[in-house]
Formats: structure tokens, sequence, C-alpha cells
């Protein structure tokens, strides 16, 4: 297997619910640049007080990151936000990880 160089400098963080925000948190707290986004904006309010960007939407964020991190209820949800049609594959670009965190 190959081995592959995955810059880790931008990382996004969709979904900040119970579970998404700690770990979007672990994430800024470890020093990487962070953009977070959340369907219901104000969850997004203490992350950015924390020194995170908000994005106004997934494409917004997919745009500006290296990583997409995502953390949402369910696969509609989950196929909203890559699929959609302001989804994390509108914006995308070679090189980019997505990688999904749901439960």
């Amino acid at each position: 297997m190959e081995n592959v160089s995955v810059p880790t400098d931008r990382v996004g963080f969709i979904g900040l619910g119970a579970i998404g925000e700690p770990m979007a948190r672990q994430v800024l707290q470890h020093g990487h640049a962070l953009v977070v986004h959340n369907r219901s904006a104000d969850k997004m309010q203490a992350l950015v007080s924390e020194g995170a960007v908000g994005a106004g939407s997934v494409r917004e964020l997919a745009a500006q990151v290296d990583i997409v991190l995502t953390c949402v209820t369910d696969g509609a949800a989950m196929e909203s936000v890559v699929f959609g049609p302001e989804g994390v594959l509108a914006a995308r670009r070679a090189g980019q990880v997505v990688v999904d965190l749901s439960t």
C-alpha cells in the first residue's frame, strides 16, 4: 500500500450536536484551523468564540478545508450533506478527504 500524505492544516466539521461539538473542539484544541457548520447556526457560536470559523453552508465549508469531518443524525442527513446540490461534493477538489463520524 502506498503512503499518502494528507494535509491536515484546514479541517472542517459538520454537525455540532452532543457528539459532534466535543469532537470538533478536540480538533481545534490540537492546533488545527477549524471551519464549522451546523444547520442550527447558534450551535456554532461556542466554537467560533474559541477560534473556529463559521461557514454559512456545507459547500462554503468544503471549499475552505482539506479534510471534512461529519457527525450528523442519520443517513438522509449524510446524503444531503455530501451529495446535495450545496453539499461537500459541490465544492470538492483533488486530495480532499471526507470522514463520516456519525453513529
